[in-house]
């Protein structure tokens, strides 16, 4: 796995494919759709049988657990079926295989660009109370974070197998005892405040407002490596405008170009300025390495 590349039909990887999009579009693939995924006590038990397979990431003050990719690849691996996105990816030696797998597992370089920027140089926002949508969630670090804060977090991934075997097991590893157990007899009014969505973005905004007394609208957006398809953006702006506070903000970390898949933030700038809803600008920028970025994005006043 980790080969941030789309692969042929064939089998093959489209690695030579350096402007072009990639040669799926969403018209030929079945996106799966939205569902809601509840946390039971099956969570709870896998969480704590992999113990011996935790790590932490600190993030300026304060330290977040997570399960290991590896240990969770292994887990997957040896309950699912042939029809599994990530056994497909891994047997594909890919991290994206449109509308199957869609590379949540790995804690991508711009979530911990995300996570450090609004710890220390961002904007420092007080989240206690806030609603905060982490979109492509993966591990689910960044709506952690937000949770730890005293946020109100969904929590939104394309796999619900992500969400079941390391989004809501990270969630799990952060919180106290208590509130696990409140989270999992969906005792909301007591704590710890979570949703957890899987699907495509085209039928998430519907289905997060279903059964609702009243509509959910967030202050907060955030959502990491999330660009590297150019058929999925109108999508994704799609969601920003349903799901998204008049007065909220979307926090949007990036790499600046994606080799070998065709994304960029240049060309989702101009797809969101030909929109004309939103606005952009960027306000963070890696200084070495891989040419990464950070992107405030709200509605046009």
């Amino acid at each position: 796995m980790f080969k941030f590349s789309f692969p042929n039909p064939d089998g093959g990887n489209d690695d030579n494919d350096e402007g072009g999009h990639s040669s799926h579009g969403s018209s030929d693939l079945n996106w799966l759709p939205s569902e809601k995924v509840c946390v039971s006590s099956s969570h709870l038990n896998y969480m704590l049988s992999h113990q011996d397979s935790v790590s932490q990431i600190k993030i300026c003050s304060f330290e977040l657990q997570h399960l290991t990719t590896k240990s969770v690849v292994k887990s997957v691996l040896e309950k699912s079926d042939s029809d599994s996105g990530i056994r497909v990816a891994e047997e594909l030696h890919s991290d994206l295989v449109p509308a199957k797998y869609e590379g949540g597992l790995k804690i991508w370089e711009c979530t911990e660009d995300l996570l450090s920027w609004l710890s220390s140089a961002g904007p420092n926002a007080n989240l206690e109370g806030k609603y905060v949508l982490d979109l492509g969630c993966g591990a689910g670090l960044l709506g952690i974070a937000a949770l730890k804060h005293g946020a109100t977090v969904v929590f939104q991934d394309y796999n619900r197998e992500v969400l079941d075997s390391c989004t809501i097991p990270n969630v799990l590893l952060n919180i106290l005892d208590e509130e696990s157990e409140r989270l999992i007899e969906n005792k909301d009014e007591c704590g710890p405040h979570c949703e957890f969505y899987s699907g495509d973005w085209s039928s998430f905004p519907d289905k997060l407002q279903e059964q609702r007394k009243t509509g959910i609208k967030f202050d907060y957006i955030l959502t990491s490596e999330t660009i590297y398809n150019p058929y999925n953006y109108n999508k994704l702006i799609d969601v920003f405008k349903k799901c998204l506070n008049t007065t909220g903000t979307v926090y949007l970390a990036a790499k600046t170009y994606y080799f070998g898949v065709g994304g960029s933030l240049r060309e989702f700038e101009t797809t969101l300025e030909k929109d004309g809803s939103l606005k952009s600008e960027v306000c963070w920028k890696c200084p070495a390495g891989v040419s990464r970025e950070i992107l405030k994005i709200t509605f046009v006043k």
